[in-house]
């Protein structure tokens, strides 16, 4: 395993899935986490078994005014972790349709794009 030795990453879609697993990874390797989500619910699920390390940052990637809100809130980070998916991608691979992977595909590459967008110039600050 490797060291982070304190490093603040931020976790877009850290809520369940590949992000909560990416934080979990995360958190044994000694960061502090940020988990960004909509489902605020899940999010303090997530944050209660990961422990002191994780923080939550409940808002809509995809929403201009409450992600520059809530990327100005959390502050500076090291790494941004871009896990979203949307919520269509809970299903097995082979029962969703072409036009959900499409969908799901848009969601995740515009939801990426725009919290990076916000948050890139906030990576690298927190050191």
């Amino acid at each position: 395993m490797f060291e982070l030795g304190g490093a603040r990453v931020v976790i877009a879609g850290g809520s369940s899935g590949a992000g909560l697993a990416t934080a979990r990874l995360l958190v044994r390797c000694g960061a502090r986490v940020v988990l960004n989500g909509r489902d605020r619910a899940k999010l303090n699920a997530a944050q209660k078994e990961l422990g002191d390390k994780a923080s939550v940052a409940a808002f809509d990637a995809t929403q201009p005014a409450d992600r520059a809100q809530a990327l100005a809130k959390i502050g500076a980070f090291d790494h941004l972790v871009a896990a979203l998916s949307g919520g269509k991608g809970a299903a097995k691979s082979a029962d969703l349709s072409q036009s959900i992977v499409f969908l799901i595909a848009n969601s995740f590459m515009t939801g990426c794009v725009l919290e990076c967008d916000g948050g890139l110039r906030l990576v690298g600050q927190s050191l």
